[in-house]
């Protein structure tokens, strides 16, 4: 009877200890990556039309330099390593094409975009994340970059805009040392992908309506594993302005650093407006996550 008891307080101990851990980013923490993202974009108003389709790939490192018991505010190396993006925009009968891959030699046509990687290439960058979509370059060097070239992309060309450092780095650190447990869910935000490449949002202008957690599914074999699954609605005050945002990712965390993830995510994000004209705008994302 003493042994049974012993036995199951034993595998009590087990299964508690198994679907509860602690998700802290810690300074000297490090992963690589390589990260690709799809992405369609579609403009529409009036009896006009906008299209543009796009491929990216990056291999970064990231480091923790700094952090506050695990959590935010944390001060965060990045260093891209390489870079290919092929993006198509048809405007009308107009079509352009953009391309660079830093494994190969650049294209003429596409000088000044490879001009601007080749000068980004293995150039640390340095970010403080104060939270959720909070980031900001203190390093200052993307900004002189940005200065001096004007992005052909209409989508944004990942890992070079604050919109996309924003939304990298708010990926990587949710849930940053929050005590995580099996079958729960936490609330996160998204709904700040709406200005996506834009100027920040004027909150007060909109009513915000969100659902936006991550759900972990389980939390064993050294990994955590979790799905995060969002809808969020903004909803103009004053004018016939209004957003949607729609995702899901799943996502993988190493519990020994849970600064390597792996992530699969896909989003869908649309506009409308008629203040002047009727505009109606649908972007489309998916993003793959693979750490080395």
């Amino acid at each position: 009877m003493f042994n049974k008891i012993i036995l199951n307080l034993l595998f009590s101990v087990l299964v508690f200890t198994t679907s509860l851990s602690a998700l802290p980013f810690n300074a000297g923490s490090t992963a690589s990556y390589n990260l690709s993202q799809k992405a369609l974009l579609n403009i529409s108003f009036q009896s006009s039309s906008y299209k543009a389709n796009s491929d990216c790939t990056i291999g970064f490192d990231v480091k923790i330099l700094k952090d506050n018991n695990g959590s935010y505010p944390l001060e965060v190396e990045f260093i891209l390593r390489h870079a290919y993006v092929d993006e198509s925009q048809v405007d009308g009968l107009s079509v352009r094409k953009i391309y660079f891959d830093s494994k190969q030699l650049p294209e003429v046509e596409n000088i000044n975009l490879a001009n601007f990687y080749n000068k980004l290439l293995n150039h640390p960058l340095t970010f403080k994340i104060d939270g959720e979509f909070q980031v900001t370059e203190i390093s200052g060097y993307l900004e002189e970059l940005s200065e001096d070239f004007s992005s052909p992309s209409q989508i944004g060309l990942l890992g070079t805009t604050p919109s996309s450092f924003e939304f990298l780095f708010t990926q990587l650190f949710h849930l940053a040392d929050q005590t995580l447990v099996e079958g729960k869910s936490y609330p996160v935000s998204s709904y700040q992908l709406l200005n996506w490449e834009d100027e920040p949002l004027n909150e007060k202008e909109y009513e915000i309506q969100q659902t936006s957690i991550y759900q972990i599914n389980s939390i064993r074999n050294g990994s955590i594993e979790g799905v995060w699954k969002a809808e969020s609605n903004l909803i103009g005050r004053k004018d016939d302005c209004n957003g949607n945002v729609s995702l899901e990712s799943n996502v993988s965390w190493d519990m020994n650093n849970p600064l390597k993830q792996t992530r699969h995510l896909d989003a869908t994000i649309e506009e409308s407006s008629s203040v002047f004209v009727p505009v109606k705008i649908l972007l489309k994302v998916e993003q793959d996550w693979q750490a080395l």
